[in-house]
């Protein structure tokens, strides 16, 4: 995420400097990676951070190109902002339906999880607990979880999907059993 990072933040500098196009690339680049990342080839560490940074990125994005259409209007830039934007919310909601569909339970395969919590490690091509021997994850259900909240609260819109965003959000949400994970005794 570093370099995606970097890549954001000159192309802030960029835009506040006036240099649209040249922010725009940046931007660009920069999503381009943080797609790549997510598509499992940049591997399993980067999973849970994924959804609560990738609308920044989009929505700085959306930003930037409705500022690039109203100065040249003629350009197309609106029409690509909204394809942006729809792409931003396809992308969360099968990101979103992935983690409510995925299965849960106690067996050593096939699972990603177990009482609303989820595995420290993912296989990135299945999503199913990658090895026999890894354990369930608070920290990272929390993270992973802070992200949904992130994009339910983003997703704020009519639309059927956004809509879907906020109920899958909120299944997953409610189905953590944090009693479950406390110390007894």
């Amino acid at each position: 995420f570093a370099e995606a990072k970097t890549l954001r933040n000159i192309a802030l500098v960029d835009r506040a400097q006036g240099r649209l196009e040249k922010a725009r690339a940046g931007v660009e680049r920069a999503i381009t990676l943080l797609e790549f990342i997510r598509s499992g080839t940049g591997g399993p560490e980067n999973r849970y951070s994924f959804l609560a940074t990738v609308y920044d990125y989009y929505e700085f994005y959306t930003d930037l190109l409705m500022s690039m259409h109203a100065a040249d209007p003629k350009a197309g830039y609106d029409s690509k902002a909204l394809k942006v934007s729809e792409q931003a919310r396809a992308r969360t909601l099968a990101t979103v339906r992935f983690f409510r569909n995925a299965p849960q339970g106690t067996q050593r395969v096939g699972m990603t999880g177990h009482k609303g919590f989820f595995y420290h490690f993912l296989d990135m091509k299945t999503g199913h607990r990658a090895g026999r021997n890894v354990e369930l994850s608070t920290v990272d259900t929390a993270l992973l979880i802070g992200g949904m909240l992130h994009a339910q609260a983003y997703f704020d819109g009519d639309h059927p999907d956004e809509a879907e965003i906020r109920a899958l959000v909120d299944q997953i949400y409610w189905r953590v059993d944090w009693k479950w994970a406390q110390v007894r005794g």
